[in-house]
């Protein structure tokens, strides 16, 4: 099992290797990186909190479109260009199929992550900002699984959609993860009690801004060893619970 989803990641990674998002995608950090030189530069104070609020919400939105779009078009291509039907014919269960081909799109995000972090380096050293702080850098660590979780979501969709759909309810989902704590903590008491129950549990069960912690950059530490291991366990879970749900998806049908 281990060496058949070892194929199907290995498989994988060659084939995004040669994807032309993976270029935009670079060049995207280096504008992102000197668009936030350049903003730094607009105040004396908050230089530091300036740099960081620009470059990791542009490095979240270009990790999170990528992590949707490759999760959501990963299954969809296979499909397309038989690799599913002579792979799954081969003594390859679906199980290690789908395991292989997550890991795949999961190696090459954190690729991808360690690519637009050693650009965003170097522009701080170049900006004369220093390095990254251990703190600083747990943050954008769990920007990374932020993708990740995101990119089993993705996985998950497209096992039972087609690319289009599959891309829509991505980027579906990602929205409502990102506004459901707010929606709660916007709740009153004219809320009917049914909905307010509905909220609260969505916030606490799908809620991403538990992977955005720009906002403690600056402090010293950014986060706590303890809070970094209920986030990083949080994000653990959500991707076995999608996974999961996937793996016993296909095992009630054909991969749409």
């Amino acid at each position: 099992m281990l060496r058949a989803i070892g194929l199907v990641a290995w498989q994988t990674c060659t084939l995004l290797r040669r994807d032309r998002m993976v270029r935009a995608a670079v060049i995207a950090g280096f504008l992102t990186t000197g668009l936030a030189l350049l903003a730094s530069t607009w105040s004396i104070e908050d230089r530091v909190k300036i740099l960081f609020d620009v470059g990791f919400f542009c490095f979240q939105l270009v990790g999170s479109i990528m992590a949707i779009f490759w999760g959501s078009k990963s299954v969809g291509d296979s499909r397309q260009d038989g690799a599913i039907e002579w792979q799954l014919a081969a003594p390859i269960s679906r199980t290690s199929w789908l395991l292989g081909k997550y890991l795949g799109l999961a190696v090459s995000t954190l690729l991808l992550g360690a690519v637009l972090l050693f650009i965003w380096q170097l522009g701080m050293i170049v900006g004369d900002y220093g390095t990254l702080s251990l703190g600083q850098l747990a943050v954008y660590l769990l920007m990374l699984l932020g993708w990740l979780v995101l990119l089993a979501l993705s996985l998950l969709f497209s096992i039972s959609m087609h690319f289009s759909l599959a891309l829509f309810a991505g980027v579906g989902g990602w929205l409502v993860g990102l506004t459901s704590a707010a929606v709660a903590a916007a709740l009153t008491p004219e809320t009917p009690p049914e909905a307010q129950a509905i909220v609260r549990v969505l916030a606490r069960a799908w809620d991403l801004q538990a992977f955005n912690l720009v906002d403690r950059v600056l402090e010293a530490p950014a986060i706590s060893p303890a809070s970094l291991l209920n986030h990083f366990g949080y994000g653990l879970i959500l991707i076995a619970i999608f996974l999961t749900v996937a793996v016993l998806a296909s095992q009630r049908g054909d991969i749409a």
